[in-house]
């Protein structure tokens, strides 16, 4: 479900030239119920499986073990530390908007970043923003070239770039050699 979201948030960039604030707001929250809903029906799960093993029901809530509730943390805790990652990321922009007095970055790309780094977790935050920054980069410099002249705005578009190495990262996920890579970052 967050591959579509990312793909038709890429989509109406493509179509329109940039992302509304509302777009990215309502997408946010689209994910966060999301994932939400993934989480409560997982720790669901886990509670009505314990509560139909013999053993299992020792392990509930009230009888004197505290497993179900480091069950919860561990399946939140992720999610939670991915949205910490992505408050602080925004925070620093934030600061830099208000330092140099000019927008560096809009709300929506603001609420992207949110996204996306809810989307791919916090071991891939910093995959996320060294290949965000670089595709930037790269595009900068390839289009300044082609038009014969230094792209001179301040303002950086960190939308379609965020979306698409997201987009990657989550395919990635899937192989083996990707979970090689971060390990050997010691990132997982």
């Amino acid at each position: 479900a967050a591959g579509f979201v990312l793909i038709w948030l890429f989509l109406i960039h493509l179509k329109k030239g940039e992302i509304s604030e509302k777009t990215a707001r309502n997408s946010l929250i689209i994910i966060l119920i999301i994932y939400f809903l993934q989480i409560a029906a997982r720790i669901a799960l886990f509670y009505w499986s314990m509560k139909s093993d013999p053993l299992g029901q020792y392990l509930l809530p009230g009888r004197g073990s505290n497993y179900f509730y480091w069950l919860i943390w561990e399946t939140v805790q992720p999610h939670f530390w991915a949205l910490v990652m992505g408050l602080g990321i925004v925070l620093l922009l934030w600061l830099g908007r208000l330092l140099l007095k000019s927008p560096i970055v809009n709300r929506s790309d603001m609420l992207i970043i949110l996204l996306t780094t809810f989307v791919v977790g916090p071991s891939n935050i910093l995959v996320l923003v060294l290949g965000s920054f670089l595709l930037m980069i790269i595009f900068e410099i390839i289009i300044s070239w082609r038009k014969k002249e230094p792209v001179k705005s301040l303002r950086l578009k960190l939308s379609p770039f965020l979306l698409i190495i997201a987009f990657v990262i989550l395919i990635l996920n899937n192989f083996n050699f990707y979970q090689k890579f971060l390990d050997l970052l010691q990132l997982l």
